[in-house]
């Protein structure tokens, strides 16, 4: 097909898909000041999902509200996650506290966090890895912390009534685990680089496993290929999937549904404990919008304790400190926990297009568009990500082999863009020494292997730094400050190594990272030393898989925010649903949790006593 047939294609089909996303915004400015029967607070990947689910109700009003704007084309398409999404209008921008223990390459030692400011939230511009964790996470939910209901038996249904599995063989694997009639459709890439595949296969024979395996059945040990959140068919093919566009655009139900874009909400209305309405800044222009039965906030593990602290809700010693009337006295912000993880442990591929792979970098080319928008395909619709869980010593000796603490992402690349794309994260005095370490791989492709601790027992806080709610919070992860995760963590990025020199001499390891030292004589592997200075220099917490700053659990305990119908303690008609009011990590990144959590709190809700009669069966 002629050069020009495809570019009127691809721009008629990039000016379809925006409209699209432009139309989500239904709602006027001026009538955010009335009254609705549900306000949703936060429209990321929970938020959608509970918003839609309660408007299935003609009879019931609902509002969403989302700081961000619309998706665009650069989200929509799964090859552009590294490129240009994060540090962008669409990204909070947040970054943590100085570390003390690691993270000394970055400026001021601080870890930046990354997080959707957009409809989708931080799905929008995340790896799309659909991983559930470890049912054992679940189980503890319930039987440690007393989130009744919440154990893996009590969520697997919301799992998979998100869930449009589309693999057949983990379809076959794992029967009874997966949802084949969900809105989101979970993809497995059919083209992976076989660098991946060749690394899949040093692992399992180094550690004595097989695959693929289904990590999100019934176990996980084992090497698999990643079940992404991108589409395979019909309107999502080829197209990273969010709950925004998978549940709410189009608009299922523009009469009682209405989303507003660029709302931020700045502080819940309280009348005598109880959740009026919300206050809510859209275009400089502050309205009230208020809520004949409930508040629910889904603003995500940053902004939800934020906002909850902004309107007295929160420890009463911080809240004190900014003479911020206590409304309620709860841990909100405290019991932060997030992953950790290295990105710069690469093999560097020799003959890269002779002996790795057929398929050229992706860039965004008239064809490649082509190929994405006309026939759901090519190399911008898909994200080869390859996984195996390692279980730690630690697992071994205290906890559980079974679910294991830690991880070996890794993935492949081809390096043509600027160097300066990929130091510009570090702190500006290094730039010219990352500039000659990445130096080493221009023009090449490499395997790149990310060790991760997915169990980390680090306890951080998120508190309010002034009473101004458009201020950023102040985020402390503690990183490494239990020495439990630094012990994991060096034991995975050791195994990482061990990979590495196990791989085909088709594979070689590049010079180390700047300000670090190989051991002279011996293997990298071996090489503690220099595993712990890659820690400490770049080692990294996500950033898109907190948890924990809103615990759920028995509501007489201490350490909670909201109880298992995700009520805030001590004041009524205000709930929060997001991944937040999860008390324990469950070894994976959270977008299923999140979508799990979403599709579980809005049955909660519609199995209120509250809830306007009308609704349709659980199984709609």
């Amino acid at each position: 097909m002629a050069l020009t047939t495809q570019l009127i294609f691809v721009v008629l089909a990039i000016i379809q898909r925006q409209k699209i996303h432009d139309e989500a915004n239904n709602i006027a400015p001026e009538a955010l000041n009335g009254c609705f029967d549900y306000i949703v607070v936060g429209l990321g990947t929970a938020g959608p999902i509970v918003a839609k689910r309660l408007a299935e109700n003609p009879n019931v009003k609902v509002l969403g509200l989302e700081a961000g704007g619309p998706q665009n084309l650069y989200t929509d398409i799964p090859a552009q996650y590294p490129f240009g999404l994060a540090l962008t209008e669409i990204d909070w921008q947040f970054v943590t506290v100085p570390q003390t223990r690691m993270g000394f390459a970055y400026p001021n030692h601080q870890l930046a966090q990354s997080r959707g400011k957009i409809f989708g939230g931080t799905a929008a511009i995340n790896y799309m890895i659909y991983n559930r964790g470890n049912r054992r996470a679940y189980d503890t939910w319930e039987s440690e912390f007393g989130a009744t209901g919440w154990n893996f038996e009590g969520v697997l249904p919301f799992f998979i009534k998100n869930e449009n599995m589309t693999n057949q063989l983990v379809l076959q694997q794992s029967p009874g685990y997966h949802g084949t009639k969900g809105p989101n459709q979970i993809t497995i890439p059919k083209n992976v680089d076989p660098a991946l595949l060749i690394s899949n296969d040093a692992i399992n024979s180094y550690l004595n496993v097989t695959g693929p395996i289904d990590y999100n059945g019934p176990e996980q040990i084992g090497t698999a290929i990643s079940h992404m959140n991108i589409g395979l068919s019909g309107r999502f093919g080829g197209i990273r999937e969010t709950t925004s566009n998978t549940y709410c655009e189009p608009n299922p139900f523009p009469d009682n549904l209405f989303i507003s874009l660029w709302s931020w909400v700045t502080k819940l209305i309280i009348e005598n404990g109880v959740v009026v309405g919300v206050e809510v800044v859209k275009h400089n222009i502050t309205y009230r919008a208020y809520a004949t039965i409930e508040v629910i906030v889904c603003a995500g593990v940053i902004k939800t304790p934020q906002l909850l602290q902004l309107s007295g809700i929160g420890p009463k010693e911080l809240l004190d400190k900014f003479d911020i009337p206590v409304v309620s006295d709860v841990p909100a912000g405290k019991h932060h926990h997030d992953h950790l993880i290295i990105y710069e442990q690469y093999a560097i591929c020799k003959n890269y297009y002779d002996v790795i792979t057929p398929n050229p970098p992706p860039f965004l080319t008239i064809p490649d568009l082509y190929s994405l928008f006309a026939n759901q395909s090519g190399v911008l619709s898909q994200v080869p990500f390859r996984l195996n869980y390692y279980s730690t010593k630690w697992d071994y000796e205290h906890g559980d082999p079974a679910w294991p603490s830690a991880a070996l992402w890794a993935s492949s690349q081809y390096w043509l863009l600027p160097l300066s794309a990929y130091y510009f994260k570090y702190d500006q005095s290094l730039w010219p020494l990352w500039n000659e370490y990445y130096s080493q791989f221009l023009n090449k492709s490499a395997v790149f292997f990310a060790p991760f601790v997915g169990r980390c027992w680090s306890e951080g806080t998120i508190y309010i730094n002034s009473t101004n709610p458009f201020d950023k919070p102040l985020i402390q992860p503690n990183a490494l400050m239990n020495n439990t995760d630094f012990e994991n963590f060096m034991e995975v990025t050791k195994f990482g190594f061990k990979i590495i020199e196990s791989l085909p001499d088709t594979f070689y390891l590049p010079g180390p990272i700047p300000r670090c030292s190989y051991c002279p004589g011996i293997n990298v592997s071996d090489c503690t030393s220099y595993h712990e200075c890659m820690i400490r220099q770049i080692g990294h917490s996500r950033g898109h898989s907190k948890l924990g700053t809103c615990r759920m659990g028995d509501i007489n305990r201490s350490d909670v925010v909201v109880g298992p119908d995700c009520k805030v303690k001590g004041v009524q008609n205000v709930r929060v649903c997001d991944t937040s009011i999860a008390p324990l990590m469950p070894n994976s990144n959270v977008l299923a949790m999140a979508m799990m959590i979403g599709e579980k709190c809005a049955n909660i809700v519609k199995s209120d006593k509250r809830y306007p009669p009308g609704a349709p069966s659980y199984g709609s």
